[in-house]
C-alpha cells in the first residue's frame, strides 16, 4: 500500500491544481494532508521495533517447540514440552498484538488511497519507451 501511493503519486498529483482535477484546493489538500498523516503512521509502524522478528516473527520458539517433540522419550520431555509451548504461545501472543496495530494502519492507509483513487484516478499505465522495445544487443 505504501508503494502504491507513492507510485501513484497520490500526494504530488493532489497539490498540483493541473493534476488534481476537478477537486477544489481545500478538498484536494484535506485528502492530501490524511493520506499523507495515513501514510507516515503506517510507515512509521513498520519501521519501529517490534517485540518479535519482522522476519522470522515466532520460527525460533517453533523450532525448539518442534526438537523437543521430536526428541527421545526421557524424564525431562514433558516439563521441556510445557517450556516450549509456553514460549510460542508467549511469541504468539506478542506477535498478534503488532499484528493488530499493522493491520489497523493497512486499512487506514487502504481506505486513503481508496479515497484518492476515486477523486483523481491512478496513474496510467507508463509507455514502454523506444529502448525499451528494442532487442537487447549481443
Amino acid at each position: 500500500l505504501q508503494q502504491q501511493a507513492k507510485v501513484n503519486q497520490y500526494l504530488e498529483r493532489l497539490r498540483d491544481p493541473a493534476r488534481r482535477g476537478k477537486l477544489s484546493a481545500d478538498e484536494a489538500e484535506a485528502l492530501a494532508s490524511r493520506l499523507f498523516q495515513k501514510w507516515t503512521a503506517s510507515a512509521e509502524l513498520m519501521s519501529t521495533q517490534w517485540p518479535v522478528s519482522r522476519l522470522r516473527v515466532c520460527q525460533y520458539e517453533l523450532m525448539n517447540l518442534e526438537g523437543v517433540m521430536l526428541s527421545d522419550p526421557s524424564p525431562a520431555k514433558e516439563p521441556q514440552l510445557e517450556d516450549s509451548r509456553r514460549d510460542v504461545n508467549r511469541c504468539l501472543e506478542k506477535a498478534a498484538a503488532v499484528l493488530r496495530n499493522v493491520r489497523k494502519a493497512n486499512e487506514e492507509l487502504g481506505a486513503a488511497v481508496a479515497d484518492a483513487d476515486r477523486a483523481i484516478g491512478p496513474l496510467p499505465p507508463a509507455k514502454a519507451t523506444a529502448s525499451a522495445k528494442e532487442p537487447a544487443r549481443k
